[in-house]
């Protein structure tokens, strides 16, 4: 399942694993490598035109204990767009949750009103 998120959101991450940080929620964004993703936000405001010149290797953190871990495990065999989905979804709430602009907010929105059919 963790290559199934790795593969459906591409150079986006350089991971998606399990979490060893997270008790409640479903998701977070850590980073590894030397720029964290403090210092990509502070370079993002400092010099907004060079926005993308410092930024972090994101690591999607998943809850394995958290219901949507589960939703998308049982997605990833039974129905992959629809796995898909979770995917970008989990990606942008792990963006918002860490302070970080979601790269497509008209995207984000059609695909939570996708699942509200």
């Amino acid at each position: 399942m963790l290559s199934f998120v790795k593969e459906t959101l591409g150079d986006k991450i350089k991971e998606a694993r399990v979490s060893k940080i997270l008790k409640s929620g479903a998701v977070c964004m850590t980073a590894d490598g030397p720029v964290t993703l403090e210092m990509e936000k502070y370079f993002r405001r400092a010099d907004p035109e060079n926005a993308g010149a410092m930024k972090a290797q994101r690591v999607l953190e998943l809850n394995p204990d958290a219901p949507v871990f589960a939703a998308l495990k049982e997605a990833v065999g039974s129905d992959p767009e629809k796995a898909k989905t979770y995917a970008e979804l989990l990606y942008d709430q792990a963006l918002l949750i860490a302070g970080l602009p979601i790269e497509d907010p008209a995207r984000y929105t059609e695909l939570v009103c996708s699942l509200m059919k």
